[in-house]
C-alpha cells in the first residue's frame, strides 16, 4: 500500500516459510511483474473517474492542495488522470529504485520466526543498495486564512474547515486525538449532535486528525443540502465549549479500543511497528500510545479548543449553487 509517509508491502505465511516470504516480498519491490501494467492502470483510471462523482472526496482533495499548496501532502493520494497514463514500465521501475535506501528500510516481523535467518536474508538483499540519508520532503509552509467557494454539478454541498495541528512527532499530537474524538470524530460526537440531531441541516457530518510525519489539520466536514451551507459552517465554532468529564472518558475508551480491536490481526501490527518507525518516532510507540491518550486532561483539551477558537482557518465550499442564505433551518 502506499500512503503519504509510507509505502509499505505486506504478507503472512508459516513459520516455517518466513524465509521464502521474505524473499517474495522483496522481489516485489525490486523486481515486479509489469505485466499486468495496462489493467492496473485502467482499474486506477475507473477509480479516479469514480472519484469525481464522490463530492466529499474531491472537496478533500481540493482542501489538502489549499493547506499543502506545492507539497505532497497537497496532492490526491490517488493521483491524478494525466499522471496515471503517462506512468509506463521503466518510470514506475525509476521511481521504485529510489526507494531501495538501507536507511529507509524497515522490516517488522510478528509472530513465531527465525528473526537470525531473517537479518541474514534481509542483509545478504540489500548489500548492494545504497545507504542514504531520510527523504528531503519540505516541511509544509505555514499558510494563511481562506475562504474558497467552488461550484460543481453535485447534489449536495460539502463544507468544510481545516485548521493547521501538529505532527505526530509533537508532544501535543495525543491531545489533538482526543480533542478530535470528542469533536467529530465519533458517531455521538459534538458536531454531529449539534449540526445534525439538533438542527437537522446536514447528512454526514464529524471531523478527523490525520496522522502525518510533517504536518497536519484537524478537518470539520458537513454534507448538507446547498441552502443550509453559511448555517452549517456557522455553527462549527459551537462545539468548541470547555470538555467535560464524560465526554473524556468516553473519547479515551472509544480511541484505546479502536487502537487495541486493530491490533487483534497480525498484519496490522505488523503494519503499525514499521508505521511509527517509518515516520520518525521509535516503534516502542506502539505499546505507549494508549498510555500518552489516558495521560490526556481536561486542560489539555481545553488548550487545544482554545488554539482551534483563534487559529485561522481555510473555509472550502465545494458543490452546487447555494440558495439564498438566509433560508430558515429544517
Amino acid at each position: 500500500s502506499a500512503a503519504p509517509d509510507l509505502f509499505s508491502v505486506i504478507g503472512t505465511c508459516e513459520p516455517s516459510r518466513a524465509g521464502l516470504l521474505v524473499n517474495t516480498l522483496f522481489d516485489v519491490v525490486t523486481n515486479p511483474n509489469m505485466a499486468d501494467l495496462e489493467i492496473v492502470r485502467e482499474s486506477l483510471l475507473d477509480s479516479l473517474r469514480g472519484r469525481a462523482d464522490r463530492p466529499f472526496e474531491t472537496g478533500l482533495d481540493k482542501l489538502n492542495a489549499l493547506r499543502f499548496p506545492g507539497h505532497p501532502y497537497g496532492r490526491p493520494d490517488a493521483g491524478d488522470e494525466t499522471g496515471v497514463r503517462a506512468a509506463g514500465v521503466e518510470a514506475l521501475r525509476d521511481y521504485l529504485r529510489t526507494l531501495h535506501i538501507r536507511d529507509r528500510l524497515r522490516v517488522v516481523v510478528v509472530g513465531s520466526a527465525d528473526t537470525a535467518m531473517i537479518r541474514r536474508a534481509v542483509a545478504e538483499r540489500i548489500s548492494t543498495w545504497p545507504a542514504g540519508a531520510d527523504l528531503p520532503l519540505p516541511i509544509p509552509d505555514a499558510v494563511t486564512s481562506g475562504v474558497v467557494s467552488e461550484l460543481a454539478p453535485t447534489a449536495q454541498t460539502i463544507v468544510l474547515r481545516s485548521v493547521a495541528a501538529p505532527p505526530v512527532s509533537d508532544p501535543d499530537y495525543p491531545k489533538w486525538k482526543v480533542a478530535n474524538a470528542i469533536l467529530g470524530g465519533r458517531s455521538a460526537s459534538r458536531l454531529f449532535r449539534i449540526i445534525r440531531e439538533e438542527r437537522g441541516l446536514a447528512y454526514a457530518v464529524g471531523s478527523f486528525y490525520a496522522t502525518r510525519r510533517l504536518g497536519a489539520h484537524l478537518v470539520f466536514y458537513a454534507g448538507c443540502r446547498p441552502p443550509f451551507a453559511a448555517q452549517v459552517r456557522a455553527h462549527y465554532p459551537e462545539a468548541l465549549y470547555p470538555p467535560t468529564p464524560a465526554e473524556m472518558d468516553d473519547a479515551i475508551r472509544s480511541l484505546t479500543g479502536d487502537f487495541a480491536r486493530d491490533h487483534e490481526r497480525v498484519g496490522r501490527r505488523a503494519w503499525y511497528l514499521g508505521w511509527y518507525a517509518a515516520i520518525g518516532l521509535d516503534a516502542s510507540y506502539d505499546e505507549k500510545f494508549s498510555d500518552a491518550i489516558r495521560g490526556v486532561t481536561l486542560g489539555d483539551v481545553e488548550s487545544v479548543f482554545e488554539k482551534v477558537r483563534t487559529a485561522p482557518v481555510i473555509d472550502l465550499t465545494y458543490g452546487a449553487a447555494p440558495l439564498p442564505e438566509t433560508a430558515s433551518e429544517p
